[in-house]
């Protein structure tokens, strides 16, 4: 179908035509209204009947709308006149980088400048949850004022989709790529990534292989991958290594073909992870960082190549197979060790050196989930828990003279005590939402806040506790975190969180003793820490780095110097730097996976693609099953329903919040779950399971935090846990499924009670409680909680009942699922625990559901691990002789 000039569609009038593809015929169009240009796609009418086109049209106005960026082009509206489908679209004068390709390479300049807008409007649609899929020349534009990305046909939502969706190319093209198939023009063969091709499920790092594709065709003026017929070129991509860009340009600096070698990892674990990171990798390259003549872009290469070989052989070892330390192949002051955790110990974390370097603190649990605080001398093979510090998880607090540690109990008590022994003494009361701090050399310990809350200082000599910053709410400030005491005892630094509409941001702080006047001196996305005499070491992306602190001038000098690559976005407490040393917790796969398994353990199915799945709750029919997924750019949580008969899913949230821990209600057609959107505090909130119409929040008003966790079977009652005012210890409570009350506490002790889940005749309620010292599943009456009874023998923690009520099952501290036969009637009567099998759960946690049972009892959703937890420290000594050597 051709449109004439002067054909109206609508208030836009045809001028003439700019161009045709597979999916339709772009005009250069003139809006009647505005008097201006704009560019409109038509749906021809032989795929206007097509179900599929029509979807992909309708998925591209999706995705371009909810994007608003320089370097994406902009969509203005949609329509459809007289039987034809339109988008009418930003008009970008320029041509498309296939045309200017076909000329030759870009210069060096271009390269990097349109390569980072490239990357950087990548980002925003990623974290958006919008996957590209058919990033190319030929849907890039080179306009005056830089890099449009357009055509978000195959666009969709991060999470799940079918497989055949996901291996769908473009349909045949006018962009003159060569590759045939019995003449048929492949339109994206050529960009798509080796899962892509498999046929699973492509996600944001699936674009991050094309951008590598793009960047190394503007760098050389060639494909990455060639072949002479689509199965060829399919194997090449399989199989090869495209040359070094080094030789095909040598005037190429070889951190250029680092990053792209990077971007087209075959392995998409092995990949970069985020279109944020080849943006400032293509900005620092951009700034002159590396401008190497031919011999020495040779040389560094070869030293690169070096490094990335001994690396590799680290890997099972630590994260720091990928360490990058620029430094001449004959450096040996350097040792890199790996210290593992005691036998029969859970690591759980927080990496703190002493700050001599000579000890190391982390926190682990043995197999009944007790946790403590562990020391390792550098000069002992043992390491040795710290009497006193039982359900302690949170990272140490050294003091100046390696002496002593503080730490916050369970109970919300800053306490100190000697490495050499002894008991702990309380300092201070403070919060057990305090969860990081530095001891100062003026005798003073400052600590994190709590959500809303500032930082504060606490004096050793007599426990009083002031603030020690201000929330600057008119900022968006909501929380103060990781502060670090620079060597005078007076001036700190610490993490700004900030909020403004949907984002949030981390930006590194200058403050001082006595005043709320506060300098800002960076980005960040991490936690901070401090090597004197004046380095500070943070993340930027998914990388560790450090930057000199210039003290006296109170800004931040140089450049980033990168020390550790592809480390978790929940980098929190995961790396410690002190005497010359660095601490970096061994990262482990967040990569999980659903199998169905019946009563015997045995694996039945597997539901969907491996993915960053949380928590779960099948559906009251088990035709359904909500889950947290964790989007892997921004690192938290989104809710999603997925149609186990059907196959599909549907995202139900979108922000850039943590949402967690889905409930049905009785008849399934709404879920309730918590999120911290609001302020920082976890609310309650509904929304309908198919994602369309309101949502509505159940727990206004709450001073504290609060979760749904059961619903009654006659729909009235909701059983969620509620934080004990600002702590982070649980009680058992019950609300109306209105939300017109403020919520009932129904178990309320010292202990912490979790995990609560209502009986199907509505008579009773289990729940989980730490009462005895360690966790252990009990059942009250309901409604009136009078009479209780203890079910689990050896510790539980989340529980499940039978549909007849005549059987509990639930998960032991070390991830085995036991089911126990009750007799409920006028009194309450538990058989014994017999053990199901073991659920190899992707997480452990007392109140999360990385599991859910059908109501018969029979068969299991089992969110389970995929990869095996790597155990153990990473210690780096004399770290920082690198620094000296890092090129000018």
């Amino acid at each position: 179908m051709t449109l004439n000039a002067g054909t109206r569609l609508g208030p836009y009038e045809i001028l003439s035509k700019l161009g045709a593809g597979g999916m339709g015929e772009v005009y250069l169009s003139r809006d009647t209204r505005l008097a201006r240009e704009v560019a409109i796609k038509v749906l021809p009418p032989h795929l206007a009947d097509t179900p599929e086109a029509r979807a992909r049209f309708e998925r591209e106005a999706r995705a371009i709308s909810s994007l608003n960026h320089p370097h994406i082009c902009s969509l203005y509206d949609i329509g459809r006149e007289n039987g034809v489908d339109f988008l009418v679209l930003e008009r970008i004068e320029g041509e498309t980088l296939s045309a200017r390709l076909a000329r030759g390479a870009l210069p060096l300049e271009q390269v990097v400048r349109l390569g980072s807008q490239i990357a950087d409007a990548l980002d925003r649609a990623h974290r958006s949850g919008i996957i590209h899929r058919d990033l190319k020349p030929g849907n890039i534009m080179i306009a005056k004022n830089g890099a449009k990305l357009m055509d978000f046909g195959l666009a969709r939502r991060s999470g799940w989709t079918d497989a055949a969706e996901t291996m769908a190319p473009t349909l045949p093209a006018s962009d003159g790529e060569p590759v045939t198939a019995k003449g048929t023009i492949l339109g994206t063969f050529r960009y798509m990534s080796p899962e892509q091709l498999e046929g699973k499920e492509a996600d944001a790092r699936s674009d991050l292989w094309a951008l590598g594709c793009v960047l190394y065709e503007m760098a050389t003026g060639k494909p990455a991958f060639v072949g002479k017929s689509q199965a060829s070129l399919i194997s090449s991509i399989m199989s090869s290594e495209p040359a070094p860009i080094s030789q095909l340009a040598p005037l190429t600096p070889a951190s250029l073909d680092h990053l792209v070698r990077a971007c087209l990892a075959k392995d998409p674990d092995e990949r970069i992870q985020s279109a944020h990171d080849v943006k400032l990798q293509l900005q620092w390259i951009a700034a002159g960082k590396d401008e190497p003549t031919v011999e020495k872009a040779r040389l560094d290469w070869r030293r690169k190549a070096g490094l990335t070989v001994a690396g590799l052989a680290l890997v099972g070892l630590s994260i720091f197979a990928t360490l990058a330390f620029h430094r001449p192949s004959g450096d040996h002051d350097r040792l890199r060790f790996s210290v593992g955790f005691p036998e029969g110990q859970i690591g759980m974390g927080a990496p703190r050196l002493s700050p001599d370097g000579r000890i190391l603190s982390f926190s682990a649990s043995d197999s009944s989930g007790m946790s403590r605080i562990w020391l390792r001398e550098m000069s002992s093979l043992e390491a040795r828990p710290i009497p006193g510090t039982e359900l302690t998880q949170a990272p140490v607090i050294w003091s100046p003279d390696n002496e002593n540690i503080a730490f916050i109990s369970r109970y919300g008590k800053l306490a100190r005590v000697s490495v050499r022994g002894g008991a702990p003494v309380t300092i201070a009361d403070v919060s057990t939402n305090r969860w990081d701090g530095s001891w100062g050399s003026s005798g003073m310990i400052l600590l994190d806040s709590g959500r809303n809350d500032s930082l504060i200082v606490v004096s050793l000599a007599d426990g009083t506790v002031r603030p020690a910053s201000r929330i600057n709410r008119t900022l968006g400030d909501f929380q103060h975190l990781s502060p670090r005491f620079l060597p005078d005892g007076q001036q700190f630094l610490f993490v700004a969180y900030r909020q403004v509409r949907d984002q949030i941001t981390q930006t590194i702080m200058l403050g001082r003793l006595g005043s709320f006047e506060v300098k800002e001196l960076g980005p960040c996305n991490s936690d901070i820490d401090f090597a004197p005499p004046n380095h500070v070491l943070y993340f930027s992306g998914t990388s560790l780095v450090t930057q000199t602190l210039d003290i006296g001038r109170g800004a931040l000098t140089g450049d980033p110097f990168l020390l550790a690559e592809d480390l978790p976005l929940q980098s929190s407490n995961l790396f410690s730097a002190g005497g010359g040393s660095l601490a970096v917790i061994n990262a482990s796969g967040t990569v999980s996976e659903l199998w169905w398994r019946d009563r015997a353990g045995n694996q039945i199915s597997r539901v969907g693609e491996p993915n960053r799945y949380r928590e779960i709750a099948l559906s009251p029919d088990a035709h359904r099953v909500a889950v947290a997924i964790e989007d892997p750019v921004i690192g938290q949580d989104d809710l999603w329903v997925r149609d186990l008969e059907r196959g599909t899913s549907t995202r139900l949230t979108f922000d850039r919040s943590q949402e967690t821990g889905p409930v049905w209600s009785s008849d399934g057609s709404r879920i309730y779950y918590s999120s911290d959107r609001q302020g920082g505090n976890y609310l309650i909130y509904g929304i309908s399971a198919s994602g369309v119409g309101p949502e509505d929040t159940l727990s206004f008003g709450n001073s504290g935090n609060e979760g749904p966790m059961s619903i009654s079977p006659d729909g009235k009652w909701l059983a969620t846990i509620l934080s004990k005012g600002s702590t982070w210890d649980w009680d058992v409570a019950i609300r109306d499924i209105q939300g017109t009350q403020p919520p009932r506490r129904f178990c309320a002790s010292p202990s912490i009670e979790f995990a609560p889940t209502i009986s199907p005749d509505g008579r009773w309620l289990a729940y989980g409680s730490d009462e005895t010292g360690r966790p252990e599943i009990y059942v009250r009456s309901f409604p009136d909680g009078l009479r209780k009874w203890r079910v689990s023998v050896g510790g539980g923690t989340t529980a499940a009942w039978s549909k007849n009520g005549r059987e509990i099952i639930y998960q032991d501290p070390v991830n085995d699922l036991i089911a126990v036969t009750v007799t409920p009637g006028t009194d309450f009567v538990a058989g014994r625990p017999t053990k199901l099998f073991h659920a190899n759960l992707s997480e452990h946690g007392w109140s999360v559901r990385r599991w859910s049972v059908t109501a018969d009892g029979e068969r299991f959703l089992i969110n389970q691990k995929l990869k095996t937890r790597v155990p153990g420290i990473t210690v780096t000594r004399n770290w920082e002789s690198a620094l000296a050597r890092k090129p000018s």
